[in-house]
C-alpha cells in the first residue's frame, strides 16, 4: 500500500472523527477543510439531478427529483469506507467486499440547518434486513455516535432501490456526523449511494409544540387529515412534527404527504407489531395548511397522534 492510500485511510478516519494510529482525532477547523473536499460534500440546488455529480461509479447514474426548497448531500460508492480499517470497500458496487463491517462515508451540513430527509440506494437479497443511519458525534470524540435516523433495507431486495425517510434533526456545529451502518452478508447486501437534504437555518421557525391531531385510529390502506394551518405561516411548504404510533396491531408504517397530492409510499414512521413510536419529521404542507397521514401495515391497524413544532417557508 502506498503513502497516499495510507494518508487517505487518515484522513477518511479524521473526517469521521474517530483519530488514527499515532493520529489525534481532528478539531472543529480541520474537520471543516477535509469534510468539505470531494463528492461528499456535492451540493445540488434545489430539484435532485444526477446523483454522481463528479462522475463516481454509481447505479443507477440519474435519480430521482428532490425536494423543492431541499439543498442535498450526495454520496457515491467511494466515499464509503470501512471505519475500522480505512479501506474503501468497494468491489462491483457490492459491500462489503469480503467480511463484515461497519460502513460510513462523512456529510457535513451548514450550522443550524434542518436535516430533513434521507435516501439509500441499495440491494439486499440476504435473508435478514439491514439499516443505513445518519449519526454524529461531538468532535473531541469524547462521546459514543448518536443515531438520529435510519433507513430499513429489507431481505429480498434484488433490484436497486431507493429507501427514503424523512426526519428533523437541528445541526449542530460542534459535531460530525456521518451515515453508515453495518453490512453483516457477504456479496448479498449492495450500497450504491446516498442523498442527505437539509434546509437552510433561516427558512425554519420553531413554535410551541401543539396536537394538530388527537388519538385516532388508520385502518390500512387508508389516511386521515391533519390541519395545521392555525399553527403555520401562510405560504409554509413544509411543517416540523412528530408522529406518535401507538397500539399497533401489526407491522407498518405511516407515509405524509400534502393534501390533495398522491402519496409517495415513502416511510416517515415505522414499527414493529405491538411497538409504540415517536417519530420526527418534516412533512409537506399544501397551500391550505393541511397534509394526509395514511396507513400502510401487514393487515392491522394503528393509533396516531401528531403535534406540531415548527414550519418551513
Amino acid at each position: 500500500m502506498d503513502q497516499s492510500e495510507d494518508q487517505g485511510k487518515i484522513n477518511r478516519r479524521q473526517m469521521l472523527g474517530l483519530g488514527a494510529v499515532g493520529v489525534s482525532t481532528v478539531g472543529l477547523a480541520a474537520f471543516s477543510s477535509v469534510a468539505n473536499a470531494g463528492p461528499a460534500a456535492a451540493q445540488s440546488p434545489p430539484g435532485g439531478g444526477s446523483l454522481n455529480p463528479l462522475g463516481d461509479q454509481l447505479a443507477p447514474s440519474s435519480v430521482t427529483p428532490g425536494t423543492a426548497g431541499v439543498y442535498y448531500r450526495k454520496l457515491g460508492v467511494f466515499d464509503f469506507f470501512d471505519i475500522t480499517t480505512g479501506d474503501r470497500v468497494y468491489n462491483g458496487s457490492v459491500y462489503p467486499a469480503s467480511s463484515s463491517s461497519f460502513l460510513a462515508a462523512a456529510v457535513d451540513f451548514p450550522d443550524g440547518s434542518t436535516v430533513s430527509e434521507m435516501s439509500i440506494w441499495a440491494v439486499n437479497t440476504s435473508s435478514s434486513a439491514y439499516q443505513i443511519g445518519l449519526w454524529s458525534r461531538v468532535h473531541d470524540a469524547s462521546a459514543f455516535f448518536i443515531q438520529h435516523a435510519f433507513v430499513n433495507v429489507p431481505a429480498g431486495t434484488s433490484a436497486v432501490t431507493e429507501f427514503k425517510i424523512t426526519l428533523a434533526h437541528i445541526v449542530s456545529n460542534d459535531r460530525n456526523y456521518l451515515v453508515g451502518g453495518n453490512m453483516t452478508n457477504t456479496g448479498t447486501q449492495g450500497l450504491f449511494g446516498g442523498r442527505v437534504g437539509f434546509v437552510a437555518a433561516g427558512a425554519v421557525t420553531l413554535v410551541p409544540s401543539a396536537r394538530v391531531l388527537n388519538n385516532v385510529t388508520v385502518g390500512n390502506g387508508s389516511n386521515v387529515l391533519v390541519d395545521c394551518a392555525a399553527r403555520v405561516a401562510p405560504g409554509s411548504r413544509a411543517a416540523i412534527v412528530t408522529i406518535l404510533a401507538f397500539q399497533t396491531t401489526s407491522d407498518g408504517y405511516y407515509t405524509c404527504y400534502a393534501d390533495g397530492g398522491a402519496n409517495p409510499g415513502t416511510i416517515n414512521a415505522f414499527w414493529s407489531a405491538g411497538a409504540q413510536t415517536a417519530t420526527a419529521a418534516i412533512v409537506p404542507l399544501s397551500a391550505a395548511g393541511r397534509f394526509r397521514l395514511a396507513l400502510t401495515s401487514t393487515g392491522g391497524s394503528a393509533g396516531a397522534a401528531v403535534d406540531i413544532s415548527g414550519y418551513v417557508l
